[in-house]
């Protein structure tokens, strides 16, 4: 029993090691692609700059599909900024710039509740309404907000990993998302 418990730790620690590792790995990534995109910043224009961080956040969370909304002052509505080039496969909805945040549907409530929410079994979930016809089919979904002076200034998502989103995906893309925002920002005080 004592050399069974032993093992047993043994493989709990490694699996604790493991996830360490590769939280370490996943950490130093995107904290490259954040740099080469700060660095890049003010050659870009505004739109690309949007596109290019929400591509690499879909990129270094493993997921299929992303999006990126600026929400309003107000708090009452979001405007879509930019879908990912993988999004646009799989959707024909109507763009629309300004959405009312009341007429979002759980993909929206990182933005009501102003925390991460993570849906991984998006289809199963009770009240999903305001997922628009045409849109890209979610499977898994993770919106993060990004709150700057008590306020969500943007809400960026992900989703249709192939397999279950976890806490290391929550926190790679809430941190992605401030980057993304402090380097959107820099770049507006340097014009």
């Amino acid at each position: 029993q004592h050399r069974r418990h032993l093992e047993d730790l043994v493989h709990a620690r490694t699996a604790e090691l493991e996830a360490a590792t590769r939280s370490a790995r996943q950490g130093a990534e995107r904290l490259q692609s954040m740099l080469a995109l700060s660095q890049r910043a003010q050659n870009l224009d505004e739109k690309l700059l949007w596109q290019l961080g929400i591509e690499e956040a879909v990129r270094l969370t493993g997921s299929e599909i992303g999006y990126l909304h600026f929400v309003n002052e107000d708090q009452e509505t979001i405007e879509l900024c930019t879908w990912t080039q993988g999004t646009l496969k799989f959707c024909n909805a109507a763009y629309d710039r300004h959405y009312p945040v009341s007429a979002a549907g759980v993909w929206a409530d990182s933005v009501r509740c102003m925390q991460p929410v993570v849906h991984n079994d998006y289809q199963s979930i009770a009240g999903r309404a305001g997922y628009p016809s045409g849109h890209a089919h979610l499977v898994r979904h993770i919106g993060v907000p990004v709150i700057e002076d008590g306020k969500v200034r943007v809400l960026l998502g992900v989703g249709n990993k192939p397999t279950l989103y976890d806490e290391s995906d929550v926190q790679q893309l809430q941190m992605i998302g401030n980057d993304l925002w402090a380097i959107g920002r820099r770049r507006r005080a340097e014009l």
